[in-house]
């Protein structure tokens, strides 16, 4: 188990938690808090209007730590998805 956690450690993860995505019900302030807290907080987009704000807005109140963003595309083609999130997290 400490080997498994010393490769959180290295990513800046505290401890082994992970706040899901959910579209709709949480929002970059929760996200970036779990974050902050030293979990991995995941934004759940949905709208495709707000992405690229919402993924800015996580990455400055983030404080630099590790957060992912789960995408809720049903009318968009999966490439075009991953082409957004690619410019948007550019690691």
């Amino acid at each position: 188990m400490d080997k498994k956690l010393s490769r959180l450690r290295s990513l800046g993860v505290s401890y082994p938690v992970i706040q899901a995505g959910m579209p709709g019900l949480a929002g970059v302030r929760l996200e970036a808090a779990v974050a902050r807290a030293g979990g991995i907080g995941v934004l759940g987009l949905q709208d495709v209007s707000t992405w690229e704000d919402s993924l800015q807005a996580l990455k400055g109140q983030a404080a630099g730590k590790p957060v992912g963003a789960t995408c809720c595309c049903r009318a968009l083609e999966k490439n075009i998805s991953m082409l957004f999130c690619a410019k948007a997290f550019p690691w």
